[in-house]
């Protein structure tokens, strides 16, 4: 936004906007930023260490914690994990929480849902407008198949964004999520 200073000159001034998915990425970055970067170095903590550590990814973490899956963020492999932010689990109807609640197997069913076979790192370039970008099928742990897309606007997967990409843990890259996976 331009304003006028007092001797006539305008001056570029930079408005105030509401806290939106860059603010999500912002939460995030402490995690990023707390891991030493090494390469060729696996890090030592695990995708669950990590999604414990991230205040926007809490409710999440308390889910794994009171449905006792957080072993399937610490297993040993390669992995992708896709995090939903806390901002999409509010935005989950009443009705399916309470489902998620009560069938431990559904839950357990969503969760795995967020452990994918994808290993590789998520470019955040968003392309030029109209420019078309690539997909990939992506199988997760629950046994369905996602399409991951990347090169033309955010990156998705399974048609939500994918709002910050590429925390390295020691099982694999975290990504965080704006939306929920839900079978």
């Amino acid at each position: 936004m331009l304003k006028q200073h007092s001797n006539g000159m305008a001056l570029n001034v930079i408005g105030r906007r509401p806290l939106g998915v860059a603010a999500i990425g912002a939460a995030l970055a402490p995690t990023a930023l707390s891991l030493r970067a090494v390469p060729a170095v696996a890090q030592s903590r695990t995708a669950y260490d990590l999604i414990n550590s991230a205040r926007a990814v809490s409710m999440f973490a308390e889910i794994l914690k009171n449905h006792n899956l957080a072993s399937e963020f610490s297993a040993q492999g390669d992995f992708g994990f896709f995090i939903p932010v806390d901002g999409a689990i509010e935005r989950v109807p009443a009705l399916v929480v309470e489902r998620f609640r009560r069938d431990k197997e559904y839950a357990r069913q969503i969760v795995l849902n967020h452990i994918t076979d994808y290993t590789g790192l998520i470019s955040m370039f968003e392309g030029q407008q109209g420019m078309t970008g690539q997909s990939q099928k992506v199988k997760t742990r629950a046994g369905y198949t996602l399409t991951l897309e990347m090169g033309a606007g955010l990156p998705r997967l399974g048609g939500y964004p994918i709002t910050y990409t590429n925390i390295r843990g020691s099982n694999g890259y975290c990504h965080a999520l704006d939306g929920v996976l839900l079978i």
